[in-house]
């Protein structure tokens, strides 16, 4: 089957969420742990790319949190997302009722950088409501 080609699809699979900085950019800033606030950079959006690859039929390549990055509360938030997500999956069957293989994979950590006036980001998300 052509990866375009829908026309063949037997199953759909709903994921909960992705990852917390998918929409953060629109919905305002984050607290870090020492109480700074943080804007996401502007981003796809909560695409199920930013976490999830579909290998082949059977397998499922998904992020993961490793917990000495809880600390910082975007990875605890995208912790919680990627296990409901592993909930899931683990649940589902591809589209020959065949449980997937499910191949966790390290989600990179949360960079942060101070942006000052004039830099092209910090305009743009001050004009964000």
């Amino acid at each position: 089957m052509n990866i375009c080609d829908f026309s063949a699809q037997k199953k759909a699979i709903w994921l909960k969420q992705g990852i917390a900085e998918g929409k953060q950019t629109f919905l305002g800033p984050f607290v870090t742990g020492d109480g700074t606030k943080a804007h996401t950079v502007v981003t796809t959006n909560g695409q199920i790319d930013e976490f999830t690859r579909f290998a082949n039929d059977s397998t499922i390549l998904l992020e993961q949190i490793h917990s000495a990055e809880f600390e910082d509360p975007i990875a605890f938030e995208n912790h919680k997302r990627m296990e409901e997500n592993y909930r899931v999956l683990s649940t589902v069957t591809n589209q020959d009722d065949r449980p997937f293989a499910i191949i966790r994979m390290p989600l990179s950590r949360t960079i942060f950088s101070t942006l000052i006036p004039g830099d092209y980001v910090y305009e743009y998300i001050k004009t964000l409501k």
